[in-house]
């Protein structure tokens, strides 16, 4: 596993990606999951269920602020997958505010990181 970060206190690029959204859902949808290719979306209702279709272990949450609920459960896979190697859990409050918790199994070509164009990258 490999870590990289950087930072620097003023740059003249500009972020390249777009601001997040407020958190509010809008005709039930949010639309800061970049779900682009190939990927297939399924939804569900229970964790069970999507505990069944998950290539990976789905964790119980226990710590959730109370004002917020379970709202729905997104898993997306490839088309020839059975299992799905990225699941969305998203949680809603009574003024229609959202959260997500996005859990994806990392492939070995895969990686975090934060701080390009210039960051400094450093062997740990």
């Amino acid at each position: 596993m490999s870590f990289f970060f950087g930072s620097r206190e003023s740059t003249e690029e500009g972020a390249k990606t777009k601001p997040p959204t407020d958190g509010t859902m809008q005709n039930g949808n949010t639309q800061d999951l970049d779900l682009s290719g190939q990927m297939q979306a399924e939804e569900t209702l229970s964790l069970e269920e999507a505990k069944a279709k998950a290539v990976f272990v789905l964790p119980e949450f226990h710590d959730i602020p109370s004002s917020y609920q379970l709202n729905k459960i997104e898993l997306f896979h490839l088309p020839n997958e059975n299992k799905a190697a990225k699941v969305r859990f998203t949680f809603r409050n009574e003024s229609n505010k959202v959260f997500w918790v996005t859990m994806t199994l990392l492939q070995g070509d895969m990686s975090i990181g934060s701080g390009a164009n210039g960051a400094k990258v450093e062997e740990i």
